[in-house]
């Protein structure tokens, strides 16, 4: 087998024309198209990373906002529990204080009333003692 200079410089022509052919219509376009396709896929990638760290940075704000609600809802059930057993405190001496003036009240009137039952005895003694000394002399 002999090599023939003319069929080798042909080959390696269509072989370079046909490489420049392919580079201009196939390969570029093939190569611009994945070139956009990894920059898409590398924005959306950064988008994902970005609303991933967003998403984060409001988990982390609502779990310190509840965390504040709760604290803020402890110290007003807190102040709110204190009121309440001083209202019940002051209720309580209130009501106390009520039925020792109207035990002081009612005091006062069975004492009145012992009196005046004292003096009604007083004034009707002679007539009783007379009353009984009749009875036993008869």
């Amino acid at each position: 087998m002999t090599i023939q200079i003319p069929v080798l410089l042909w080959t390696i022509i269509c072989f370079v024309a046909l490489a420049f052919i392919l580079n201009k219509l196939l390969f570029k376009p093939f190569f611009r198209v994945m070139d956009a396709r990894r920059e898409r896929l590398d924005s959306a990638q950064a988008e994902k990373t970005a609303r991933e760290e967003a998403a984060a940075a409001a988990l982390e704000e609502a779990r310190r906002l509840r965390e504040e609600n709760e604290k803020e809802a402890e110290v007003r059930r807190t102040e709110a529990l204190r009121s309440a057993r001083e209202d019940a405190r002051t209720r309580e001496a209130e009501a106390v204080k009520a039925q020792q003036e109207e035990l002081e009240q009612y005091r006062q009137k069975m004492e009145t009333e012992r009196q005046a039952m004292l003096e009604a005895l007083l004034s009707h003694t002679g007539e009783l003692t007379d009353m009984i000394s009749a009875r036993l002399l008869k």
